[in-house]
């Protein structure tokens, strides 16, 4: 039986198998194994993104790389990443990025990219870690008698062996 965090990377990992193709939630729901009405839920809630924002944050990051590394033309690299025009890339792009993959690409313009999630860091005995942008979070949940102590333990050995 998987945890609700562990279904949610399911879906997680769905999306970045192929970031060229668009996956909709309907199949992300499927590979997480819940109804389609919970995985909006639980989604957002676990990620802190929509699934679509997320599939299309991490389609456009993608393409920073390509963009900054290749001189293939724009409109391959949004093929690529699952466009079917220039400029719905562009538009896309731009509303991300705060500038066209043109000018990013000529300018050397710098971009904040979205990396790949990933819920289920380490989990052992309920302390589950889960990394975002800025930080790293430790939960417990537990629910037998004196769960904190435990947890205090727990996240004091997690603590220590991930000096930061």
């Amino acid at each position: 039986m998987l945890t609700i965090y562990e279904q949610i990377q399911e879906a997680v990992d769905l999306v970045e198998t192929d970031l060229s193709v668009g996956v909709t939630a309907a199949a992300a729901a499927r590979s997480a194994g819940m109804s389609l009405r919970s995985f909006h839920r639980y989604f957002p809630a676990l990620t802190g993104y929509r699934f679509g924002e997320y599939a299309r944050k991490r389609r456009l990051s993608t393409s920073l790389d390509r963009l900054r590394t290749s001189d293939v033309s724009i409109l391959t690299v949004a093929v690529e990443t699952g466009y079917d025009s220039h400029e719905a890339f562009t538009r896309a792009f731009k509303a991300e990025f705060g500038v066209t993959p043109k000018q990013f690409r000529s300018e050397g313009a710098s971009a904040l990219r979205t990396g790949a999630i990933d819920l289920v860091g380490e989990v052992m005995m309920g302390v589950l870690t889960k990394s975002l942008p800025e930080m790293t979070v430790a939960v417990f949940d537990g629910f037998k008698p004196e769960p904190e102590y435990t947890a205090i333990e727990k996240m004091e050995a997690w603590m220590e062996r991930h000096p930061e």
